[in-house]
């Protein structure tokens, strides 16, 4: 498989992997809108899809030679590091609210940040484990 095609699967990923954050959080906070279950998730979960696909691909998180667990763990780590709070900021704004708890920022960047950093190494052993596969032929 081509570095295009594994850079695909990774966006696809991570964006799975924010919507799973939120439904998860919405389920454990019973705050997803029965009535509308897609709006309410989008309203929550889209300001961390829109800050972490900014935010990686601006940072490198997406380029070719990240393709390995140490380099995927450092550039995750910190464009995390940058998403989290530009999402807050962005979901505070899309959701009228003017404070944010202490305890979503905490959940929102420690939580989050497992997800996101979990998935990208996982990934990134997968990818380099199928390198080494196919180097070996």
């Amino acid at each position: 498989m081509n570095t295009r095609n594994w850079q695909i699967i990774l966006a696809v990923g991570d964006i799975v992997i924010l919507i799973l954050f939120t439904i998860i959080g919405q389920a454990d906070h019973q705050t997803n809108d029965p009535s509308n279950p897609v709006g309410s998730l989008l309203l929550a979960g889209g300001p961390f899809i829109v800050a972490w696909l900014g935010a990686a691909f601006l940072l490198g998180a997406y380029r070719a030679d990240v393709f390995t667990p140490r380099v995927m763990f450092t550039r995750s780590l910190t464009a995390w590091l940058i998403a989290a709070p530009i999402g807050i900021i962005l979901r505070s704004f899309a959701m009228g609210r003017v404070v944010v708890p202490l305890n979503f920022i905490l959940a929102a960047y420690g939580f989050g940040g497992l997800f996101v950093l979990g998935w990208r190494i996982i990934f990134a052993f997968i990818v380099q484990w199928r390198q080494r596969a196919r180097a070996a032929k």
